[in-house]
Order: structure tokens, then sequence, then C-alpha cells
């Protein structure tokens, strides 16, 4: 009935129960858009890379039109429009484990991706991947990176969700300053993201899945996570999809958790 009278006035009043002060949203939707103004808090908006590429591949007739509009994009998105930071699925993407892919690489099989071919679409995507890592360093914004399992089975090979499929990539140096943010560290996984996390000096991890994926059993769950992690470089989210009540309860749980996992800690 609340909701019906007035869903902003709703959604307002579980975001000051719990004292939710901003979100973080990778919503489709361009800057400025009057649907994003559903969030009774401050914004940050992710840009979602991996649609941009689909469709340059489509446009372009070479990758290094290709990487110059890609590179071109991400700048504005990122310096013009304010974006915070970018979300992409490449270990959804890639069947391989993430590695460096030069320019040339890219440009020889450039024709076999526009024509489709599975592994050139890969080393093309994963050019323009490893080229936006480099590009982090400059402008000095995190890439998101989905990871883990969050409600599906309908990936390719869900074991390519780990993240310690990126330590080959990591381990290069050109990428040593590179931002990332390993989001959702979804179950199975959730050990493997904390030891990314604690390992290297460039990964932070993120749950955004508190609910609807992983409740009852979040207190061990990140229980695993700190008791490795360095605190610092931990973030809470909820995975909402578009549903209010999810960042309520994901709030909940997630400050009820810590209370459980600190007051273990301490006895």
């Amino acid at each position: 009935r609340r909701s019906l009278a007035d869903m902003m006035a709703y959604t307002r009043s579980l975001y000051q129960d719990q004292n939710i002060i901003a979100e973080v949203v990778d919503a489709p939707h361009p800057m400025g858009d009057p649907a994003m103004n559903c969030f009774p808090c401050d914004v940050y908006r992710l840009f979602q890379t991996d649609p941009l590429v689909w469709k340059l591949l489509s446009e372009c007739e070479s990758y290094a039109e290709l990487r110059d509009r890609f590179d071109a994009a991400v700048r504005h998105a990122i310096v013009n429009e304010h974006f915070v930071g970018i979300k992409c699925h490449v270990l959804e993407v890639c069947r391989r484990a993430p590695h460096y892919v030069s320019a040339e690489e890219a440009e020889k099989c450039y024709r076999r991706a526009k024509d489709g071919e599975p592994d050139a679409k890969e080393t093309v995507y994963m050019a323009s991947f490893c080229h936006m890592l480099l590009m982090t360093q400059t402008l000095d914004f995190p890439v998101h990176l989905h990871t883990g399992l969050t409600g599906k089975m309908t990936y390719k090979d869900i074991r390519n969700c780990d993240p310690l499929c990126f330590v080959g990539l990591l381990n290069d140096t050109r990428f040593v300053n590179s931002h990332l943010m390993f989001l959702h560290v979804g179950f199975p996984f959730v050990r493997s993201a904390s030891v990314m996390a604690q390992s290297y000096p460039n990964v932070w991890i993120d749950f955004a899945q508190v609910l609807p994926w992983e409740v009852i059993n979040f207190p061990s769950i990140l229980e695993d996570v700190m008791s490795f992690a360095s605190h610092g470089k931990i973030s809470f989210g909820s995975g909402a999809h578009g549903h209010p009540e999810l960042n309520w309860l994901a709030a909940k749980i997630a400050k009820k958790s810590l209370e459980i996992v600190l007051g273990r800690a301490v006895e």
C-alpha cells in the first residue's frame, strides 16, 4: 500500500532505515536519463563496455578503428560524462583465461571476428580489454569484473568465473598499476577473490551479491574473505535487480553478518 501511494517516499524510507547514502549502478541508461532519478541517494554510474565492443565490431573495418573509437568512447564516459568506472563480463565472454593480446594480433584475426568466428571475436575482445586496463592507469578509474556464480549455470564453463583466472594477466608487469574490482565475489569462488585481493595491490573485491544469492550462510562467507583479504579492500553491495527492498535487506544482512564475524574475532 505504501509503494502504491508513493513509490519514491517508500523507497526513501527503506534507504533511510539502513542509512544507505550512495549506490553504484551499472544500468544501461545514458547519463542524465530521468529513469535514474528513482534512487533516493547519491548515484555513481558504471559504463558498460561489452555492448560497445560488439557494436564497434559490427561497424568498424579494422581493429585500429575499433580501438580508437573504443578509446574515445571510454574517455568521453569517464572524463566528460563522469562515469566512475567500467563494468564488463570478461570471464563470461572469454573461454580462455585472460591474457595480453596485442593490437597486431587482433588486427590479424579481425576479419574472421567480423565474420563471427568465436576464437577471433574473443581475441579482439581481449585486445580491447587489455587496452582498457592500460587506460585505467592514466584516467584513474576501476574496472568492475563480474566473477562467481550469481544464481544461474548458463555460462559456457562456470570455472571461467573464478577470479584466479586473472593471475596470469596480473603477473604481467604492464598491468601492475591498473585498477580492478572483482564484482559479486560470488559463490563458490569467495576464497579465490580473497586471495587475489590480498596478493595484488591493484585488486579490490565487492560483495554485490548478498541478495538474492547467498543469505543464510553469509556470515561464514564473509568470515572466509575477511580472514585473509585486507579489510580495507572489501566493500558491500546487493545486486538488487531494480528492487529497493533488496538493497534494504542486503544492508541489514551485511551489517548483522559483520557484527557476527567481528564478535567471533573479539571472542
